[in-house]
């Protein structure tokens, strides 16, 4: 069967998506604990996060995806990020995909430079995320746009 350029195209897009979040690292979601399931069904699961190849010695910032089981994280559900010690780390979160009742069913997650610097990380629903060092502020004026990084302004 001849592939057709819309074929090509997404499978080629798919691939050059995996590859980053295939090198940077593994989702693993255990079963959550009887009295967390109690107490918040919905929000019951929890990614364990784990670099491939060990901490990197440098990090320019990563960003990774991770899958839901179907009604896990319930569609507008914010993420939390936190180290085994309990530390939390600044996280930027998105929905990827939904199920068909509206959870969410694979999130997009992006981390600082140099922030997740843990050996293994928990990501888990429905908590807010960590405020992070530098906030990010944006002004517009009539002529122009500043963006202000907390280390450099352009």
């Amino acid at each position: 069967m001849p592939q057709t350029r819309r074929h090509f195209v997404r499978t080629g897009a798919l691939a050059a998506a995996s590859l980053p979040l295939a090198s940077l690292l593994r989702a693993q979601i255990p079963p959550a604990p009887a009295a967390a399931a109690a107490t918040q069904p919905a929000l019951a699961g929890r990614a364990g996060l784990a670099w491939l190849e060990g901490v990197p010695a440098e990090q320019p910032g990563s960003a990774f995806g991770v899958p839901w089981p179907r009604g896990t994280v319930p569609a507008g559900s914010t993420f939390a990020l936190t180290t085994p010690e309990g530390a939390g780390v600044p996280v930027q979160s998105w929905p990827l995909a939904t199920w068909p009742d509206g959870s969410v069913k694979w999130s997009g997650h992006a981390i600082a430079a140099n922030a997740g610097q843990a050996a293994s990380l928990t990501l888990v629903p429905g908590q807010a995320p960590a405020a992070p060092d530098r906030a990010v502020s944006v002004r517009e004026t009539g002529d122009s746009i500043e963006v202000d990084t907390g280390v450099i302004t352009c």
